[in-house]
């Protein structure tokens, strides 16, 4: 396993798909930076991360049979390989549909994936990781967030976090090539924040409605009840609320 080590970079992503681009790169390879100066996340948001306090990681995966309809199984297992890791720190972690990570009520973790598409197979995929591990201040229009250090009242070792994820993501992976379907999506409804639980959320009409979390679909959307109607939702086309 090749871990390359940046001090500054746009984004691991960025330069781990540049990396693939212009060599062949062994399947999981690693790239790994103490500040990144265009980190991403999901939904086309930044990833905002202090020099050297958090993990920024990505990750190389070369699938040799991956069906497009199977995309979202690839989310549930690295997020229930990032999961587990921090299950050992939190117990109370959970994985915020689609993949985010929340400790109770705070966001510690995002996971940005993309992937490569030829065939209806999904090749090959760059796996973004953020983690907030010793950040103890965060900007006031972030709302909701949190880091391993405030939660635990203790500094931890980077180095040793990077090596727990990668290894469980490499093990985790192998439900994925050994086709534990069913295993895979039962874990993450599991382990689903919110799951049965009547929660509030706004919609792209900006209509604030209370529903409750049911399931996922094949496809990742997300399912849940209200007003006593199955509806399901798309990426971008739900948000979130607290309550009050």
């Amino acid at each position: 396993m090749k871990i390359v080590k940046l001090r500054t970079t746009t984004s691991t992503n960025s330069f781990l798909k540049e990396m693939v681009a212009k060599n062949t790169v062994d399947n999981f390879t690693v790239v790994t930076a103490d500040y990144q100066t265009k980190g991403r996340g999901q939904r086309g948001n930044n990833w905002l991360s202090e020099e050297g306090k958090n993990l920024l990681i990505s990750i190389f995966i070369r699938h040799t049979s991956l069906p497009i309809e199977q995309n979202f199984l690839l989310n549930q297992v690295i997020s229930l390989a990032i999961l587990r890791v921090l299950q050992n720190y939190l117990p109370q972690v959970k994985i915020k549909w689609p993949n985010d990570i929340m400790a109770g009520s705070y966001k510690i973790a995002g996971i940005l994936i993309e992937n490569t598409i030829s065939d209806k197979h999904i090749k090959q995929s760059v796996i973004g990781i953020g983690l907030n591990v010793n950040q103890e201040i965060f900007p006031k229009e972030i709302p909701n967030v949190s880091s391993l250090k405030i939660l635990l009242k203790r500094e931890l070792n980077l180095d040793e976090l990077l090596s727990s994820f990668v290894l469980s993501i490499r093990k985790n992976y192998q439900l994925l090539s050994d086709k534990n379907i069913e295993q895979i999506k039962q874990e993450y409804l599991d382990n689903l924040y919110l799951h049965k639980i009547e929660s509030l959320f706004k919609n792209t009409d900006n209509q604030i409605f209370k529903g409750v979390i049911t399931g996922v679909s094949n496809e990742g959307k997300l399912q849940l009840i209200t007003d006593g109607t199955l509806k399901e939702f798309n990426f971008k086309e739900l948000l979130f609320l607290p309550e009050d």
